[in-house]
């Protein structure tokens, strides 16, 4: 029986990422100053407009919110008319709460929702295949665009890859939709060569169909649209592999989506690595005030033992209290504006934290 994954993976320009690395880079700017500073911001934009809203607490310091947005729409290459966004000459509107008396430690997990983790044994990061391709697509494309090597593309974009799988085991790459916008070029046929080399690089050591349907800018030009942050949450993690709950955008390391959906991670990326199982999805579910989950959920994969066993090994090898794990993962020393686009997860050259397999040698003891 066939079945059919689909991840997709959105470029540094796309709007709903531009405004999680704003977001991002704000909470960056914060957390150097006071780690553990209460923040809940969000982001969105439409015609050359940038709108910030949502809460920072009690800082003692006066933040350049817009000179860090300008700086960032900057970085990702909005910074002329031609890119159809303006930092130069956008507008900005600052609607962030400040008179807030509570600290991020009074909040308990912040939220109320699940966080929600995933690995399998597919590739060497211990992510899905479909997202791994799709995430290598976008950053080959911002890579050879800062290197200025695609002199015709434009920063907004996105693609799209669907992996086949056959009684349960990956099969191949079965199609790739890549759509970006343009510029300075006569015959949109002339672009078809660099976005195949991406796409041949991207997917590189993968099974690809014969047959692989290929489609680039499937849409004569991808229609103008507004973003918000947040709202690629699914994309920026396992795609269609593994639902999605809270996510930590814009958001302190106190609360759960941020704190929960790395521990989440690391859970299931120590018990595949370990193989305890093909793959698992681990479910944290938190409520507001408290800083432990009151739900575990494990749900694996052809597992070595009963899914009670493990749950009984995670429960002896994990510390779920909301403050170990924001110690024990270095919450505190990491940057986030890196995750906020191009995937939070299996991203080997960020030495993420909740990447590390440091519980595998005890997760297979507890197996034996």
């Amino acid at each position: 029986m066939n079945n059919y994954y689909t991840c997709s993976s959105s470029f540094s320009g796309e709007y709903n990422k531009v405004c999680d690395q704003i977001v991002e880079s704000i909470t960056d700017y914060i957390l150097q100053f006071d780690c553990d500073a209460l923040i809940n911001i969000h982001c969105s934009i439409f015609s050359n407009t940038v709108i910030l809203s949502g809460v920072v607490g009690q800082i003692n310091r006066t933040i350049p919110y817009e000179e860090i947005a300008k700086e960032t729409l900057r970085f990702i290459g909005y910074n002329n008319d031609v890119a159809d966004f303006n930092c130069n000459t956008c507008i900005f509107i600052n609607n962030i709460r400040t008179d807030v008396n509570w600290f991020a430690e009074d909040i308990g997990s912040g939220e109320y929702g699940s966080a929600y983790g995933y690995a399998c044994n597919e590739t060497t990061d211990f992510m899905p295949i479909a997202q791994n391709v799709a995430q290598n697509i976008s950053v080959i494309t911002f890579s050879k665009m800062q290197k200025q090597e695609l002199h015709w593309a434009l920063p907004y974009g996105r693609c799209q890859v669907s992996a086949r799988y056959e009684d349960g085991k990956f099969k191949c790459i079965d199609s790739i939709v890549y759509s970006i916008r343009y510029k300075d070029v006569k015959d949109p046929q002339d672009i078809i060569p660099d976005i195949t080399n991406i796409c041949n690089i991207a997917t590189l050591g993968y099974e690809v169909d014969k047959n692989c349907r290929f489609y680039v800018n499937p849409l004569s030009d991808i229609p103008d649209t507004f973003g918000v942050s947040g709202i690629k949450a699914v994309e920026n993690a396992y795609g269609s592999y593994c639902p999605m709950g809270v996510n930590g955008y814009g958001k302190s390391i106190n609360y759960c989506g941020r704190y929960g959906t790395y521990m989440a991670r690391y859970i299931a990326k120590n018990f595949v690595a370990a193989g305890a199982c093909d793959a698992m999805t681990v479910q944290l579910a938190y409520t507001a005030q408290w800083d432990k989950p009151f739900e575990i959920s494990l749900n694996p994969i052809n597992p070595e033992v009963s899914v009670k066993e493990l749950k009984e090994i995670a429960d002896i090898t994990f510390n779920y209290n909301g403050k170990a794990i924001i110690n024990n993962l270095d919450l505190r020393e990491t940057q986030y504006l890196p995750y906020a686009c191009f995937g939070q997860f299996g991203r080997p050259e960020c030495n993420s934290p909740w990447e590390r397999l440091d519980k595998v040698d005890e997760i297979k003891e507890s197996l034996r």
